[in-house]
C-alpha cells in the first residue's frame, strides 16, 4: 500500500511539460522568421515602388514642360503659319437691336493670306545619246541589270550589217512622295 508521506505530493512527469515548453518556443521562433522575412519583403516591393514613383513623377515633369513649351504664343504662331493660317485683320460685329434688325459695328477687314509658294517645275535631265529616257546606262556598255542581252545575228546575202537587238523591257515609272496640296484658307475662315 501506499503510503503518503506527510508534506510531499506525488510528483507529475516532467517530460511532457519540458516538451510543451520547447514546442511553444519553436512556433514561436518560426513566427517570429515568417513575420521578418514578409517585412523585409515588403520593404523591398516598398523601395521598387518609391524608385518607380520617382521615375514617373520626373517623366510627367518633362511632359509638363513639353506641353508648357508648346503653348506658348510664339510655338502657337509658329504651328499656326504651318498650317497656313492667317493673323485676322480689323473685326467686325453684328450688333442685334431691340427692333431685329442688325447693325455693324466696326470696319471689318478681310485678312489677307500669303501668295502660295512656286510649285516646281521638273527639269529635264540631260541623257546620253542613244540612251532612252528613265533608264540609266550602265558603265562599260553592259546592259542595265533585267534588260534583255542583245542579239547580234549573222548578216546574210542582202541583209544590212547593222546589229539586230532584242526588244528591251519598257521601265516602270519612278514615283516619288509628294506632299497634298494644303487647302487655301477663305476670308474669315469657316466656323
Amino acid at each position: 500500500m501506499l503510503q503518503l508521506v506527510a508534506g510531499h505530493a506525488p510528483e507529475a512527469p516532467k517530460t511532457p511539460f519540458v516538451l510543451l515548453v520547447l514546442a511553444l518556443l519553436g512556433g514561436g521562433l518560426v513566427s517570429l522568421l515568417l513575420v521578418s522575412s514578409a517585412s523585409s519583403a515588403d520593404a523591398f516591393t516598398l523601395r521598387t515602388l518609391q524608385q518607380d514613383n520617382r521615375a514617373l513623377s520626373i517623366r510627367e515633369q518633362g511632359l509638363a514642360r513639353d506641353v508648357a513649351a508648346s503653348e506658348a504664343p510664339g510655338e502657337l504662331a509658329k504651328r499656326a503659319r504651318q498650317l497656313g493660317l492667317v493673323q485676322g485683320a480689323e473685326p467686325g460685329f453684328l450688333v442685334v437691336e431691340p427692333g431685329g434688325t442688325a447693325k455693324v459695328q466696326g470696319s471689318p477687314v478681310p485678312a489677307t493670306s500669303p501668295p502660295p509658294p512656286p510649285k516646281p517645275t521638273p527639269t529635264p535631265t540631260a541623257s546620253p545619246s542613244g540612251a532612252r529616257p528613265g533608264v540609266t546606262p550602265t558603265p562599260g556598255g553592259s546592259p542595265p541589270a533585267g534588260a534583255a542581252p542583245t542579239a547580234r545575228a549573222t548578216p546574210g546575202p542582202g541583209a544590212s550589217s547593222a546589229p539586230r537587238t532584242a526588244p528591251r523591257p519598257t521601265p516602270t515609272p519612278r514615283t516619288t512622295s509628294r506632299t497634298s496640296p494644303k487647302p487655301t484658307p477663305t476670308p474669315g475662315g469657316t466656323r
